[in-house]
């Protein structure tokens, strides 16, 4: 019996994880579709969280003229799930382009 209920716990617990990880995505999907060029950085931080790695611009998937910075952000469950949001900043902290991939940029 008691094997059971460490098995039914284990079983809810496993649960509850992935459906507060799925919540968790579809948040992020959510506040990354509301972010537009000309916001802030610190609308992008409100909204989405702190950024999985920050660095400098590439090249990935196209050059971007005055591009200082750029924000990933990933799907909790990447690589397994590869989902990418990245946010490039201008040099005044604005949001300059938003990109959606399922590949990672390097930096």
């Amino acid at each position: 019996m008691k094997i059971v209920l460490s098995l039914l716990a284990l079983l809810l617990l496993l649960a509850g994880l992935t459906f507060g990880t799925l919540i968790g995505a579809r948040h992020k999907e959510k506040a990354f579709a509301s972010l537009h060029p000309g916001d802030s950085a610190a609308r992008v931080t409100q909204s989405m969280g702190k950024a999985k790695r920050t660095g400098t611009c590439t090249d990935l998937p196209h050059p971007m003229p005055g591009c200082t910075t750029e924000l990933l952000f990933a799907h909790p469950l990447a690589p397994v799930v590869p989902e990418y949001w990245i946010i490039r900043l201008d040099s005044t902290d604005h949001v300059q382009q938003t990109i959606q991939s399922t590949v990672r940029s390097t930096y």
